[in-house]
């Protein structure tokens, strides 16, 4: 509630300033670059001049069949959020606002659906993702070929995942699929390297699983080196997240070549595919642990496979997901919005 009334009260002095400087300055367009979300019109509509809205995520809405594997505050928050979707997509504010639009980014299906269902005309919309990597990011060409060498042999798995430990982020069914995983006979390691409000209840939820010749360690705080290290050193990327935006801590996990199993929903399929990952389909929560736990399965017994696999998520991530692309498509969208009547 602190963070909204800041952002309503920065936005009323945003607009006061932008009127001062249109008066006395020649602008192009302007572009506003929210705090990822669609829900809230611009303070710099109806200058008289062009926008550009976004990246902008945020129209994804948790699954709410999936209840059942969110603790119970995680359940009050997912309710609310997709009610406060709901409200937005009949709000007249917004509605008015979408109207004085040249081009609107969303980063994800759910968000371009939603500024289309509050009016924004197909020929403004267009998918850019505010998650990109500089060169620094990635592991130099030779350190993925190494780690794919690595991957040949008949070690253990050793899979990650990270971020915020958030109900939507799907670790209840990741440690699901691993406790199949497990069940089947396979040795593995599974780190989380993220805290978080859900971090709890999930702990208590791996507690009372058995995963066999298999470890799993949560809510490790991984920072700088060592965060670099865990990445370099995962096989796979495992999050089957049920309501994502744009997930940067995927795609930093491909630049090290890292395979990701995600599922079908938010942004990370927007990057993935069965070329250089594991897409799986929101079912339900048993259904999807057990495609995991046969996704893991195979790329245990195929380390060849994994080599292959490692390789190719290095290389979507270096092509799709680059500074230089993000660039680009604000490029495209500042020209496009020069040429928009509004």
């Amino acid at each position: 509630m602190q963070d909204w009334s800041r952002l309503s009260a920065w936005t009323k002095s945003a607009r006061r300033l932008a009127l001062e400087l249109v008066r006395s300055e020649q602008f192009d367009l302007a572009h506003h670059i929210t705090i990822a979300t669609w829900r809230s019109p611009s303070p710099l509509a109806g200058l008289g001049i062009p926008l550009v809205f976004g990246p902008v995520g945020g129209g994804e809405s948790f699954p709410l069949r999936f209840s059942e594997i969110l603790s119970p505050s995680a359940k009050v928050f997912e309710g609310l959020r997709g009610a406060a979707n709901v409200f937005a997509r009949t709000s007249p504010r917004l509605k008015r606002f979408a109207k004085q639009i040249a081009v609107a980014m969303g980063n994800n299906p759910e968000t371009l659906a939603a500024l289309r269902k509050v009016g924004v005309p197909d020929e403004r919309l267009q998918f850019l993702s505010q998650s990109f990597l500089g060169e620094a990011k990635f592991l130099l060409e030779d350190a993925v070929r190494e780690k794919a060498e690595r991957q040949r042999n008949d070690r253990p798995l050793k899979i990650f995942a990270g971020g915020n430990c958030e109900g939507r982020k799907g670790v209840a069914i990741a440690l699901e699929g691993l406790q199949e995983f497990g069940r089947r006979g396979y040795p593995f390691s599974f780190t989380f390297g993220g805290l978080g409000p859900e971090l709890g209840h999930l702990t208590k939820l791996a507690a009372a699983m058995n995963f066999g010749a298999g470890s799993v360690s949560l809510g490790q705080h991984l920072d700088g080196e060592e965060y670099r290290r865990a990445l370099a050193e995962a096989d796979v990327y495992l999050l089957p997240s049920l309501r994502e935006g744009a997930p940067i801590t995927m795609i930093e996990a491909m630049a090290a070549g890292a395979i990701p199993i995600i599922a079908d929903a938010g942004g990370a399929p927007m990057v993935v595919d069965e070329t250089c990952g594991r897409v799986i389909a929101v079912t339900t929560p048993r259904q999807m642990a057990l495609r995991i736990a046969d996704h893991l399965e195979f790329l245990a017994l195929n380390p060849a496979q994994r080599a292959t696999l490692a390789r190719a998520a290095w290389l979507r991530a270096k092509e799709r997901c680059m500074e230089d692309t993000y660039l680009k498509g604000v490029d495209e969208a500042y020209a496009q919005a020069r040429g928009a009547r509004v």
